[in-house]
């Protein structure tokens, strides 16, 4: 039995809570649906952030996969220049390990979730999105770059870890299916039960139900007042 939905609950709440009190300016054309568009537009983007901790606690649950969350992941002036000279090329990331070095990064990456998969002896990096929304140019381009220079040292991020490292990719997961990146850089909801070997989506569809009728009563609620 999962304990996703459980564990979620509070931030939930939470937000429910401060989506039913705004401090947000109403459109001026909303008239009577201000405030209703106004909390759907808020909620759409705080539901990223609960898809994206809904995953990771769902996959801290499997035992054959170890998970490190990085805020700060080191970025080298090396990786970052073999990034942006790739282009398009993503399957450069094929046999590319640079050395994974703390001091003087380039830039650093907030990482969303890295995983090490014990049966595999792979190690991956994901960037969670809802993909409900298209990506503009400038924004694949920047999410390619991040995935590139990461990849680049996630080898060697592993082995410092002291994990027994044999294959190292990097993906951006684009939940409700409009890819930033093609396949099979990035995955949509219909293939993470099967690329993690476990049961991820059904726990994950159970804290987003809980969410959108948390949030359908609370406006209904308001809307009566």
């Amino acid at each position: 039995m999962s304990d996703v939905l459980e564990k979620l609950k509070p931030l939930i709440d939470t937000t429910i809570l401060k989506l039913s009190n705004p401090n947000f300016r109403k459109d001026p054309i909303g008239g009577k649906f201000g405030f209703i568009t106004s909390v759907i537009s808020s909620a759409y983007k705080r539901h990223g952030a609960i898809l994206e901790e809904a995953i990771v606690e769902r996959l801290r649950e499997c035992k054959h996969l170890e998970i490190f969350i990085e805020d700060k992941f080191p970025i080298s002036q090396r990786a970052s220049m073999l990034a942006s000279q790739s282009g398009k090329d993503l399957d450069i990331t094929a046999g590319t390990n640079l050395p994974y070095e703390t001091k003087s990064p380039a830039r650093v990456l907030q990482i969303d979730c890295i995983v090490f998969n014990k049966r595999k002896r792979s190690i991956s990096s994901y960037e969670i999105k809802r993909g409900n929304g298209a990506f503009d140019a400038g924004k694949k381009r920047s999410i390619r770059n991040d995935l590139l220079s990461t990849n680049f040292l996630l080898k060697n991020y592993g082995k410092l870890k002291k994990l027994n490292v044999k294959k190292s990719y990097s993906y951006i997961i684009c939940y409700y299916g409009l890819r930033a990146l093609p396949a099979p850089f990035s995955l949509v909801k219909e293939d993470l039960d099967s690329h993690f070997g476990a049961s991820v989506v059904k726990e994950v569809e159970q804290v987003n139900n809980y969410f959108k009728n948390s949030l359908h009563t609370m406006i209904e609620s308001k809307s009566n007042e």
